[in-house]
């Protein structure tokens, strides 16, 4: 009986099946470089699409391609993303177009290019990027064209079921986000007890509060705000910082290490030597600290939890200090409300990036329960939510299995791994 697989030559495929031949990716597609297109050119609407290196860029008045083709990204840290270009449309000079030389499936094709991760081949880290003649010199398997189609049906009728199982439990995330979000609203402005009685806030978009709670400022619950220039001019700073390997003296807290009031993996966090941190000790961190970003995307906010090293602030954050009328959860809260992220929102003065300034900071107005109550109100809050929070932890692992099998899937069919029917 002939064997039913062959050895391909290739390391990272291993066997192919016996009838399966292996070229150069040369000999099925010429790589080819878009055309440069000026930003002005590109218009939300219009009547051809631009297509990048990262998909869809916009619109323009004319076209350099006509039918199906495969589209790799060819700049910046995606490149090797794979797209698709079908009917008219414009392929910019950040995509590299698959134009074939021979018959070939271009779905097969694309999916075949995404499963090897292209991206391993890019030149320069500075500046990511692909070179298409080392992309063509690659090897790839070639399965006769009928098989080609018949695994491309195979994967989009597959794929299509698994997307719409990963949407659907996406949306069962926001749908729990919106549940927890509205619990929490609901708590911080009103208080646990149904019965109690309103008073206007004074503020049309905070709307009514309970009447025995206060109506401040934050800065009346702030023993002191501060912020890394605070120990001199930004440039200053930046001079005297001198970044430790993972055993450095303490810890330089950024927005990005902090989620969900913990802190991110020590690896991926950056480390200060000591006379650093002294140099930056006026911003230095304690439990309980309230983290509040001004810069860029405002609204996000941490407490900052309780570590055993030092650790120090970074730039793109304030360090809100809270006084006995304000808990730091309570607060956290609060601000993480539907109410409080538009309070933050009417805070922010910039056009663009987003920024919030000192004193915008301090005039953020909050509601301030008596302190008991905030205590009731954050032990309810972790109560009510912490089914949900379990739930939406649960759910997104299965997001996480599913998209990993369904890369699994296409890399098997279109290398010959699994045997799809015709």
């Amino acid at each position: 009986m002939a064997p039913t697989t062959k050895p391909s030559g290739i390391p990272w495929l291993g066997e192919v099946p016996a009838h399966w031949e292996v070229k150069r990716l040369k000999h099925v597609a010429r790589l080819r470089s878009g055309e440069a297109i000026t930003f002005d050119a590109i218009e939300p609407e219009g009547d051809y699409a631009v297509l990048g290196g990262n998909g869809l860029r916009g619109f323009t008045t004319d076209f350099t391609h006509e039918g199906d083709y495969v589209l790799i990204g060819r700049q910046g840290a995606l490149c090797g993303n794979i797209n698709y270009g079908r009917g008219k449309f414009w392929a910019s000079e950040h995509a590299i177009v698959c134009n074939p030389v021979t018959a070939v499936d271009h779905f097969w094709l694309g999916e075949l290019l995404r499963s090897m991760d292209l991206n391993q081949y890019s030149q320069s880290a500075a500046q990511p990027g692909l070179a298409a003649e080392r992309i063509e010199a690659l090897r790839i398997p070639f399965p006769p064209l009928p098989e080609q189609r018949a695994i491309a049906t195979f994967l989009d009728e597959r794929t299509a079921r698994i997307d719409g199982l990963i949407a659907r439990k996406q949306r069962l995330v926001q749908l729990l986000k919106e549940k927890r979000q509205a619990l929490i609203t609901r708590a911080v402005t009103r208080g646990l007890d149904a019965t109690v009685k309103l008073k206007e806030s004074g503020v049309p978009w905070l709307g009514e509060v309970p009447e025995h709670w206060g109506v401040y400022p934050i800065k009346r619950g702030l023993e002191y705000l501060t912020d890394f220039e605070a120990n001199g001019s930004f440039e200053s700073v930046k001079k005297n910082v001198s970044f430790a390997e993972s055993d450095g003296y303490a810890w330089y807290v950024r927005a990005t290490d902090l989620q969900n009031g913990f802190i991110a993996d020590p690896v991926e966090c950056r480390w200060v030597d000591e006379p650093t941190y002294r140099f930056l000790e006026r911003t230095s961190l304690v439990a309980g600290d309230l983290l509040v970003a001004k810069r860029g995307e405002i609204g996000k906010l941490y407490v900052m939890p309780a570590v055993d090293v030092p650790s120090t602030l970074a730039p793109n954050m304030y360090l809100l200090r809270l006084n006995e009328r304000l808990h730091p959860v309570y607060a956290y809260y609060f601000l993480m409300s539907s109410s409080g992220q538009a309070e933050l929102r009417l805070k922010d003065r910039s056009t663009t990036l987003g920024a919030l300034y000192k004193d915008d900071c301090k005039e953020i107005m909050m509601f301030f329960p008596p302190l008991p109550e905030q205590l009731s109100i954050i032990e309810e809050i972790e109560r009510s939510t912490l089914r949900i929070v379990a739930l939406i932890s649960k759910v997104e692992q299965a997001v996480l299995r599913l998209q990993e099998y369904r890369t699994a899937l296409i890399s098997a069919a279109v290398t010959g791994k699994v045997r799809v029917p015709h």
